[in-house]
């Protein structure tokens, strides 16, 4: 079985590589985007023929390890770039596709791609990748469904936002309707910060945008993400997410500086309640609407001292939750891909994890979130011990070695028997690589829970 993966993340990176374990290197390929028919098919940056095995030494997956000739992403318009890729789906044998990134599902590439006779992408319909693409969508679906989740005021422009967000006298949350790539979310204490986060999203999405104006919640987030066919979920363990720039959780939020799993507070009595209050209406909702789904869903969850409430969907991995979460699956992931596709998870016991903890940290460019970086020189790649793996995203090749390609770099991520053992494993990988200017937490893993005892919920839900 051959299958693309599309996408130039450090999510994409850890996809194909847990692929790969199960199917071969000859089986994966990556594409970054979805490209023209290419004329060579060669990676410009990459040099690396299309669909051949990566680079990959001591555990590393190298993020442009499958290229793509130059082409143009798939965009609102579907355009012509879907048929050449069908083309040379049918022309290699490819059986299906699996999107990384939210915004070619959010544009129907599985509907464009069935069009165009190309084969079957794994993941939720357009329709469906709505409870992701519009923040007020998805908040409706929630309250038709019983899904718990915080009170919000839907606003069908910056200026209804700004009447509304002068008259709140406590701490708000401001969304920006559409996607924005984890950056389109203001936390605001007061309403002075609220207006200026209004001031953001006109000027960046114009003043008829959408904005959701939601209540802010207090309590610990975690990322819970399940692969489900609409009808059974299985969920993967809860990972924590570092969305802010700065140590302490400072700074603008950006697509993700890190991350951990399993969460050692989650304990089965919160993930049966995140199931009954969530996880359920959620399907429950899918089903009554008839809006189709298969692969991974993500919950982004923040456990209060009223129980758990829902703030936002995914339709796909989150990055960087994915590249700890996948090296800790010890099951086939395209055997999860393929049984959520044909409708047959419920035959599938849960999914089985290897014991232990895994730690990313994300090293990112020097002006990132607001600027890329091209050219800077990656060193120490071939220094780092054989027992961590880094998941390359903005990342290429020349005949100097690895350089920096945009804005997240590289996810170095540690494993071992702890957490603070994983911790300590990927923080001495960040040591040892490094480029001008480079950006990274050094409080992955470290965060301190902020909500009351588990017991405190546990009893008010008994």
């Amino acid at each position: 079985m051959k299958v693309v993966v599309i996408g130039a993340g450090g999510r994409e990176a850890a996809l194909t590589w847990k692929l790969i374990q199960t199917l071969g290197h000859a089986n994966v390929y990556r594409v970054r985007d979805i490209p023209r028919r290419p004329s060579t098919p060669t990676s410009p940056s990459h040099g690396t023929p299309l669909g051949t095995s990566p680079s990959a030494s001591h555990g590393v997956a190298h993020g442009g390890a499958h290229g793509a000739a130059p082409g143009s992403p798939l965009g609102a318009t579907l355009d012509p770039a879907v048929a050449d890729f069908a083309d040379w789906c049918r022309e290699e044998g490819i059986g299906y596709v699996i999107p990384g990134p939210e915004a070619i599902v959010a544009d129907g590439l599985g509907e464009a791609l069935a069009a165009a006779g190309g084969p079957p992408v794994i993941g939720p319909a357009r329709a469906t990748a709505r409870l992701e693409s519009s923040k007020t969508w998805a908040k409706e679906f929630m309250l038709r469904h019983g899904v718990a989740t915080a009170p919000a005021y839907l606003a069908d422009s910056v200026a209804a936002a700004r009447r509304r967000a002068a008259e709140e006298s406590g701490p708000v949350v401001v969304k920006f309707d559409g996607l924005a790539a984890g950056k389109g979310v203001w936390v605001c204490d007061t309403a002075a910060d609220a207006l200026a986060a209004l001031d953001l999203v006109e000027a960046r999405y114009g003043p008829d945008a959408p904005v959701v104006l939601e209540e802010r919640l207090a309590g610990d987030e975690i990322s819970l993400i399940g692969f489900t066919d609409g009808e059974t979920c299985h969920l993967l363990p809860p990972a924590q997410d570092h969305k802010q720039l700065e140590d302490g959780d400072r700074g603008p939020n950006t697509g993700g500086m890190g991350a951990f799993a399993p969460v050692p507070w989650c304990d089965h009595p919160l993930l049966d309640e995140i199931d009954r209050t969530i996880v359920a209406p959620t399907l429950r909702g899918l089903r009554a609407e008839g809006l189709p789904y298969a692969g991974p869903l993500f919950f982004g969850l923040m456990i209060t001292a009223h129980g758990p409430r829902l703030l936002e969907y995914n339709v796909r991995f989150g990055d960087p939750e994915a590249q700890v979460l996948l090296p800790l699956l010890a099951d086939d992931l395209f055997g999860l891909y393929l049984a959520a596709h044909e409708r047959r998870l419920a035959d599938l016991p849960p999914p089985r994890q290897h014991a232990g903890a895994a730690v990313g940290v994300v090293l990112a460019a020097p002006r990132y979130p607001h600027a890329a970086s091209h050219g800077l020189r990656i060193t120490g790649l071939e220094d780092l011990p054989a027992d961590l793996l880094v998941f390359h995203g903005a990342t290429r090749q020349s005949d100097a070695g690895w350089e920096t390609d945009g804005g997240r770099i590289l996810t170095i991520v540690g494993r071992g028997p702890t957490l603070e053992t994983a911790r300590q494993r990927a923080y001495a990988g960040v040591e040892t690589v490094s480029f001008i200017g480079r950006r990274f937490r050094r409080d992955i893993g470290q965060r301190p829970r902020r909500a009351l005892p588990a017991a405190t919920w546990q009893e008010k839900a008994a």
